[in-house]
Order: C-alpha cells, then sequence, then structure tokens
C-alpha cells in the first residue's frame, strides 16, 4: 500500500469516528434497545418511604415572568416546624400536604418510550417539554417543572422533570399520562401518574387566618379614614360602631336613628363572611426590633448611629407598605395608622382582632407572594432596558398583574366582650320589723307545745263554718219535695214555687262565690320570706363562686389564645387581594338601606312578573259572584204566589214559630191549655204528673 493509499484509508477512518461521534452527541445517550430495557421500572426504585421527605422543591417556569418561580417546603431542624424558604420561612401547614405529594411520586414507571427520531438533545427536550427550567434564561419554550425531594440531610430521593400532560384520544380512558424524564438523564419516557402536586403558595399555608367563626363576632367598629403624611393625623375620618347579642340576633348601628331605614343584613353577611374565610395572597417579613405592641425594641444598641439607622429602617419599612406610628401628645402612647383605615372585630370569646390597611400595589404572581430583593429589581430593569422586546414582555406581565394591599393585623383580649361572665347576687333587704318578729317567734317556739293545736283549731273551724253555709241551698230540698208534694193536689203555686227556685240557686250560686274568692289574707310572715331569701342567697353566692373560678379559667386560656395569636401576626406584613378589602371598608351609606314593611315584605313572594297568576286579582272576581247570587234567591221570592199549594205544609212549620200571636185565641180556653201537659215537661219530675190523670179517673 503505497503512501496515497494509506492517507485515504485513513482519511475515511476519520469520517467514520466523526460521524459516530457526531450521532452519539446528537443521540445523547444509549441506543434504543438499551432504553426499552428500562420500560416498567420506576425511575428512583431507592425511593420507597414517603416519611423520610424532609424538603421539597418546586421550580416553574412562568412565560413572561422575568425568572423562574422557586417553591421551596423544608422543616426546620431547630423547631421541628415547617417552613417556606422560598418565601421568607414563612410557616407551612405542609405535614399532611408534603406527605400526599411524596406519596403521588413514589413508585412511578417507565411506561413507554418517546420516540427521539435523530433529534439533538435540546430539540428533543423541547419538543416533550421536559427543558431544565432552571435554564429559563436560555430559553421560552418547552420548559418543565422540575420536582425535587430531599431528606432531612439533604440527600436527593428523587428529582423529576415533567413535561406535557398527554391528552386522551379515548373518552372512556381517564389514566393521567405525562412525559417525564430523569432530571440526571437525556431519555424521556410517558409515565402514568396522579400528581398531588401546587407550587402555589396559599396552598401550602394554614388557609383559616385569623382563626374566627363569623357567628362568634359580636361587634365591630370599621374606622374609614385617610392618613395624610404631610399633617401626620388621620382625616376624612367616619367611624360605624354595630353590634349584636349573638349570631341570631340582628345587628344594631349606633347613631342610627331614622325609624324608616335599617342595618343591610345582606352586606353585614358578606362582612362576616370575608373576614371568617380572610385569605392571604403573599407575606413580608416586619424589622425584626419591631414589637409586637410596634414598640422598638433597643437591646444591645449602644451606638446612636446604630440606633438611628435602626429607627430609619423601621420607619422606611412602615412607611412604604403604608403604616405610620404617631406619637399622641397628651398620653405619650405610640399609635398605629393605616393608609386606608382600619377594622376591629371583637368576638364573644373576648379576642378583638385590628386589622389595619396599608399601600395598594401590583405585581406578578411571584412579587405578590414573596416580593422581589434590590438587586432583583436592579438586574431586572437593567435586562428590560436591553431587551429590544420589551414591548411583549410588558404585555405579558400586565395580563398577569393583580391590585392588591398590604394589612397589619394585631390581637388583643377584652373581657367586656367575652360572654358568660357570672353575676354577683345581692343579698336580700332586710324588711322592718324583722327583728322583733324573729324574737317574738323565737319566744312562741319557747312555750308549751299544747298552745301549738289550740292555735291551729281556729284556723280549722273557718273552713268548717264554711261547710254549713254550702249547705243551706242542700235543705231546701225537702222543702221542694213538699212543694212537690203539693202539687198532686192540683194547685197552681207548686209552679211559682218551682219558678222561685230556680232564681234562689242563681241568687245563692254568686253569692257563695263571692263568699269563696274573698277569704280572709293570711298574715304575711316576714321572718320565713326573709330567711327564706337569705338561703337563696347564699346557695346563689357558692354557686356564683364557683362559676367565677371556671369564668376566670376562661379568661387565661383566652388570653393565652390571643397572645399566641399576635405573636404569630407580629412578624409579618400580609397581602390581600384589595376586592377583599374593599367589603371590609364599608361606609354609612352601604351599610344601612330602606326598611321594609311587613306588608311589602308579604307582597314579594307574589308572581307579578308571570302573567295571568296574579292572585290578588283572581280573588276579587271570586268574591263578587256570590254576591250576584243573592238576587237569584230573590227570583224565587217572587214566585211564592205559584208555590204556594205545595207549600201549605211549610208555612205549617213556619205559622207556630213566627205566629206566635196566633196562640192567644185559645188562650180563651185557659183551662183546655193548661191542662196539657205544656208547662209539666219544664218541671224535672213528669212521673208525678202523669199518675194525676189516672188519680182523677
Amino acid at each position: 500500500m503505497n503512501t496515497q493509499t494509506r492517507n485515504t484509508v485513513c482519511f475515511a477512518a476519520a469520517a467514520v469516528i466523526c460521524v459516530g461521534l457526531a450521532f452519539a452527541v446528537n443521540s445523547g445517550g444509549p441506543t434504543t434497545g438499551q432504553n426499552r430495557n428500562q420500560l416498567d421500572k420506576p425511575f428512583f426504585p431507592e425511593f420507597e418511604a414517603a416519611q423520610d421527605v424532609g424538603s421539597l422543591e418546586v421550580v416553574v417556569f412562568t412565560k413572561g415572568q422575568p425568572r423562574p418561580s422557586r417553591f421551596r417546603v423544608e422543616q426546620d431542624q431547630t423547631t421541628r416546624r415547617f417552613v417556606i424558604p422560598s418565601h421568607h420561612n414563612y410557616e407551612a401547614d405542609a405535614k399532611d400536604r408534603l406527605a400526599k405529594t411524596a406519596a403521588s411520586l413514589n413508585g412511578i414507571k417507565r411506561a413507554y418510550f418517546a420516540e427521539r427520531n435523530n433529534l439533538g438533545t435540546d430539540s428533543y427536550h423541547e419538543k416533550y417539554g421536559v427543558l431544565d427550567p432552571t435554564d429559563a434564561s436560555s430559553f421560552n419554550e418547552g420548559l418543565g417543572r422540575r420536582i425535587t425531594l430531599r431528606d432531612a440531610q439533604g440527600t436527593t430521593l428523587v428529582d423529576y422533570i415533567f413535561g406535557e400532560q398527554i391528552k386522551n384520544k379515548s373518552g372512556d380512558d381517564s389514566t393521567d399520562r405525562y412525559y417525564v424524564r430523569n432530571a440526571e438523564e437525556d431519555e424521556v419516557y410517558i409515565a402514568e401518574c396522579k400528581l398531588d402536586l401546587s407550587a402555589k403558595f396559599s396552598d401550602w399555608i394554614e388557609p383559616d387566618l385569623l382563626n374566627v367563626q363569623g357567628d362568634d363576632i359580636t361587634h365591630l367598629v370599621i374606622d374609614h379614614y385617610s392618613f395624610d403624611e404631610r399633617q401626620g393625623k388621620a382625616v376624612d375620618q367616619h367611624t360605624n360602631t354595630l353590634s349584636r347579642k349573638n349570631a341570631s340576633d340582628k345587628w344594631k348601628l349606633r347613631g342610627l336613628d331614622n325609624p324608616d331605614l335599617e342595618v343591610d343584613a345582606d352586606k353585614l353577611r358578606d362582612l362576616v363572611s370575608s373576614l371568617d374565610d380572610l385569605k392571604i395572597a403573599g407575606v413580608r417579613p416586619k424589622p425584626k426590633r419591631l414589637n409586637p405592641d410596634f414598640t422598638v425594641d433597643l437591646k444591645g444598641l449602644n451606638d446612636n448611629l446604630a440606633l438611628r439607622a435602626e429607627i430609619g429602617n423601621i420607619q422606611r419599612s412602615l412607611f412604604s407598605s403604608g403604616f405610620f406610628p404617631v406619637q399622641d401628645k397628651d398620653t405619650d402612647e405610640l399609635k398605629l395608622y393605616g393608609n386606608s383605615g382600619e377594622l376591629h372585630a371583637a368576638t364573644k370569646t373576648g379576642i378583638v382582632y385590628t386589622l389595619l390597611f396599608g399601600e395598594v400595589f401590583t405585581g406578578s404572581e411571584l412579587e405578590i407572594q414573596a416580593g422581589l430583593d434590590n438587586e432583583d429589581n436592579t438586574k431586572n430593569e437593567s435586562k428590560k432596558d436591553d431587551q429590544a422586546d420589551s414591548k411583549d414582555s410588558k404585555d405579558s406581565d400586565n395580563a398577569s398583574v393583580n391590585s392588591h394591599r398590604y394589612l397589619l393585623i394585631r390581637a388583643s383580649f377584652d373581657r367586656k366582650h367575652l360572654d358568660g361572665a357570672p353575676t354577683e347576687p345581692l343579698p336580700p333587704t332586710k324588711p322592718d320589723g324583722y327583728d322583733e318578729a324573729k324574737k317574738q317567734q323565737d319566744n312562741d317556739n319557747k312555750k308549751p307545745a299544747d298552745k301549738k293545736p289550740a292555735d291551729k283549731k281556729p284556723a280549722d273551724k273557718k273552713p268548717a263554718d264554711k261547710k254549713p253555709a254550702d249547705k243551706k241551698p242542700a235543705d231546701k230540698k225537702p222543702a221542694d219535695k213538699k212543694t212537690s208534694g203539693d202539687s198532686q193536689c192540683g194547685a197552681q203555686e207548686p209552679a211559682e214555687k218551682k219558678a222561685d227556685k230556680p232564681e234562689t240557686k242563681k241568687a245563692d250560686k254568686p253569692e257563695a262565690k263571692a263568699a269563696e274568692t274573698k277569704p280572709p289574707e293570711p298574715k304575711r310572715d316576714i321572718v320565713a320570706e326573709y330567711d327564706q331569701a337569705l338561703a337563696k342567697f347564699e346557695a346563689d353566692k357558692i354557686r356564683f363562686e364557683s362559676d367565677l373560678k371556671a369564668f376566670e379559667k376562661t379568661v387565661e386560656e383566652n388570653q393565652a389564645k390571643a397572645n399566641t395569636l399576635n405573636q404569630r401576626f407580629a412578624a409579618w406584613y400580609y397581602v390581600i387581594s384589595d376586592d377583599n378589602v374593599a367589603k371590609l371598608r364599608l361606609q354609612r351609606d352601604t351599610l344601612v338601606k330602606k326598611k321594609t314593611t311587613d306588608d311589602e315584605s308579604k307582597t314579594l313572594p307574589s308572581f307579578p312578573t308571570i302573567p295571568g297568576l296574579n292572585l290578588p286579582v283572581t280573588k276579587k272576581p271570586v268574591t263578587k259572584k256570590p254576591a250576584t247570587k243573592k238576587p237569584a234567591t230573590k227570583k224565587p221570592a217572587t214566585k211564592k204566589p205559584a208555590t204556594k199549594k205545595p207549600a201549605t205544609k211549610k208555612p205549617v212549620t213556619k205559622k207556630p214559630a213566627t205566629k206566635k200571636p196566633a196562640t192567644k185565641k185559645p188562650a180563651t180556653k185557659k183551662p183546655a191549655t193548661k191542662k196539657p201537659v205544656t208547662k209539666k215537661p219544664v218541671t224535672k219530675k213528669p212521673d208525678t204528673q202523669k199518675t194525676d190523670p189516672k188519680k182523677k179517673d
């Protein structure tokens, strides 16, 4: 082989080697056969115990944002509590949430292989949306979500990059499938998994910020004002005070004297509901030397320059957030004002919540949740100046900008709002003459015991005297029998006497009732009454002391609860939506409405909008119809001459009832009318009358 041939062979071999290297670089990993050998195997087989997880980190890039969003939750090794380092170490309610997320990431297997089709590594990852979001400065499309779990020592347990979710072509298939890869590998697979993952700050914190029940709120003070920084005081101040006894009671507005107006219950219901369900969108740390009562901790600050610098930092922090401390000239007490007023809500547990509304601001979701450091702000500003396509970035930023407001919260305890305070009983007043009556009673008790029944006998005789008085009408019964015997002789006197009997009974009964309703009033025993009241007072006093101890224990517990809440609120500026603030800062004209009368409320359930169903109109013709029937009844009255013949029997029944004077004609035959037993049935002894005609025969 000559030199030329040898050189040709070398160049050809070098070309083959270069092609192989290029192919290896573009493929970025093992061959397809090796990839398929990994199917149906978990990405991280060593990860089995979800309870070993000590931290979670989620990195997500949102298009239009200046940088990727990092959300991290970890367990503090000192306090053993979960905090969110990405959000100023705010305490997380992450124990259950983290366990669910770790369980959803455990045992994920490679179900199918995502074909590469000779694509380069970056193009391959971009196609399936699994580019590393930490490289967001180099890419704008195809970035995935990177999820990393570590143990307490910081050892990585899993490190996924999730891409786009695959849409199911069949409607019956509800399996969740994602493009997934190990962050340390290039191969992309299709994995079947149920992700329980959220990188939202609000999903990882305590949802009930105030820890208050709406039904427990009994007092509200809405102090609506604006703070003038030049004058250093609140201006345009309007205070509305509302109260109620309990949840079922109506709200009352102090100073509402107009009888035609009342408190709008719907607006108050929305306000209380907003307090009950108050959610925060972000947090900012307060200066560390700012105490919960907004005084400054000056311990360790011996240098005047350091002291002034610290006070200056605190003032700038408060002012920039919309809060202004003002010292009262008379009391020298420090009062903190909010830029847009404040709200006080007291509960029946005695805990009073104070909400101060600060400065309003706008920003992206990341800025709202945690804010941006000064260095980040300057870097972002310089980048915006250098970018040529700043218009597109501004448009995308405006699409995600929301209006929010800073909020300060304080908690205190006021026992005057605590429900269930016991009332101390008052001792009874000793009546006049008690001492003399008590001595007399004691002397009477010392006398021989035979005098006691002697005292009781006249008391027993009084009802005995009443009994024969009641029996007097019973003594008249034999007299009645005599009269009944005389009636056997056929005289009319017994009838008169019988007629007199009911009169005497009727006259006697009210007299007997009058005698019964006017018993002699018993003599008042002031000794027994006072002794009984005194015994009741002693029992009530013992009960009061027991209730007071229980109440004081409740006071201590609720005081401790208020202190715990205050320590929790003291370290943070909170960020809430400005829409929620609008529901809490109600003015007087929105708190009241025109009072609705009972008649108006009754007409409301009618159906005026449905034609033909106006019930009041349909009732009126119903009442007129019977009125038209009345003349119809008069028509047969005109036909009386035609109906006189068949109606001859009907007037027979009416004539004895109506034509009482017709009985005057047989009145001439008085013996004939008296002999028939017309009056005898009136008497209660018809048997004697029936035997009379037999005796006459």
